[in-house]
């Protein structure tokens, strides 16, 4: 909740009520976990239930899709990234494209580099979740760009882009710098989409845990480039 909070830019005493989504909220524990963390016995708004809620969102955004409105009433529904998507690099850290929480559609992109000499292969392997260290993430796949010329470490270029469209299909594109080769990737909904509401929660936390025991300076005081390398 307070990563949610951190996310959002808001403050918990802004909050003035809460809707349970999801299956999970009917635990009481959970529930009286949230009482206790705005320190509000009535936080929780109990008129619509979690299973019902998840199958209006779905309807909703099924409407959506399919151009259609309610008593001529527009309804706008933002679908978000529950986990950030990146990649693996050189220094085995997690080099994120797109934040969790980011609102879809969404293009981003970053440049990369050679991590070695006379590279002429490059493997983008494509992670999703919190944790810094990239092996620890879920995996959604690994492409390869070859062809790529002899030259120092760090002289080559790739662009990596990551678009989502409003299906939600993640788009993977790597275009090389020297002579402007493009490939693209497809990663459908439910490879990214797949895990379920617990497994989320546990790769942010998990994630949240990792970076508070990671000193990031030192591992990289011996590998400037390397935080943008890749293999």
């Amino acid at each position: 909740m307070t990563d949610a909070l951190k996310d959002a830019g808001v403050d918990k005493d802004e909050i003035d009520e809460v809707v349970l989504v999801g299956g999970s909220t009917l635990i009481p524990k959970v529930r009286s976990m949230i009482k206790d963390f705005f320190n509000n016995e009535d936080i929780l708004n109990l008129d619509l239930d979690p299973d019902e809620a998840v199958a209006i969102g779905a309807t909703l955004q099924a409407g959506i899709l399919a151009g259609q409105d309610r008593d001529g009433q527009q309804t706008i529904v933002k679908n978000c990234i529950p986990l950030s998507i990146g990649i693996k690099v050189a220094s085995g850290d997690m080099s994120v494209i797109i934040k969790r929480n980011t609102r879809i559609p969404i293009e981003a992109g970053k440049m990369y580099y050679t991590a070695h000499t006379n590279q002429n292969e490059i493997s983008i392997n494509v992670k999703q979740g919190e944790a810094p260290i990239a092996d620890s993430n879920h995996s959604l796949g690994t492409f390869y760009l070859r062809g790529i010329p002899d030259g120092p470490a760090g002289s080559q270029k790739v662009h990596v882009n990551f678009r989502i469209d409003s299906d939600c299909t993640l788009h993977v594109t790597m275009k090389t710098m020297h002579n402007n080769e493009e490939i693209e990737k497809i990663i459908k909904p439910q490879d990214h989409f797949a895990l379920t509401e617990e497994e989320v929660a546990q790769m942010i936390a998990s994630g949240a845990f990792l970076r508070s025991n990671i000193a990031f300076g030192n591992r990289h005081q011996n590998a400037a480039f390397m935080s943008d390398g890749l293999q």
